[in-house]
């Protein structure tokens, strides 16, 4: 079997499809939730409503963020490479990050050994 490969107009309206249909999803499940509440009110887990709402949200999000990503690489083909330039950036301010975390708890552990060694300083002069 052969490996197909899309165009970019096949591509994006794969993912206009998906993204209508998850928007149509949070739609319904929005309807569905006010006449539930409207029916049983108090009786239902308003958390798990909003759950199930905020989760569709999201993926609608995450694909709208897909076809922004693929409208500007297809105009731009410098936007992989700003990319993998910022990860890299962010990636190098991680390692200086994490670096100063580690410095800081070493300087944690000596006052806290100073401290111990104070309090049983404090403990001799008790009788």
């Amino acid at each position: 079997m052969a490996i197909g490969v899309r165009t970019y107009e096949e591509v994006l309206a794969l993912l206009e499809k998906e993204r209508d249909e998850a928007q149509n999803d949070l739609i319904k499940e929005r309807e569905m939730n006010v006449s539930m509440w409207q029916t049983y009110g108090s009786e239902l887990c308003a958390g798990d409503m909003e759950r199930e709402e905020r989760e569709l949200k999201e993926k609608v999000d995450r694909i709208k963020t897909k076809i922004a990503i693929l409208k500007d690489e297809h105009k731009d083909s410098s936007y992989r490479q700003n990319l993998d330039e910022k990860i890299l950036y962010l990636k190098k301010d991680v390692v200086e990050l994490k670096k100063g975390v580690l410095e800081k708890e070493e300087e944690i552990k000596q006052l806290q050994i100073e401290q111990d060694l104070l309090r049983e300083v404090i403990h001799l002069f008790v009788k």
